[in-house]
């Protein structure tokens, strides 16, 4: 499966980056689509089948997606 994860700022990006890389997800950072986040510039699409996100969402991740034929499914938002 393909997600999206949207930050309230860069470091909250890079940190998410680490997270996944040590979790041995396959991810990169990208420029965040407009339409989904005016916060942050940068996002991060990864990949993972059956994973417990849970231990990937921390204070600065701001909303993932699931990414299905180019659309985008709300499946995380962070509830400030």
């Amino acid at each position: 499966m393909e997600y999206i994860a949207i930050f309230y700022n860069h470091a909250g990006a890079i940190k998410f980056s680490r997270i996944i890389d040590e979790n041995k997800i396959k991810g990169q950072l990208i420029p965040a689509p407009r339409k989904l986040s005016s916060n942050c510039n940068v996002a991060c699409k990864f990949y993972i089948n059956d994973h417990d996100m849970s231990s990937l969402i921390f204070n600065e991740v701001e909303k993932i997606f699931k990414i299905e034929n180019k659309n985008f499914s709300l499946i995380y938002e962070d509830e400030l």
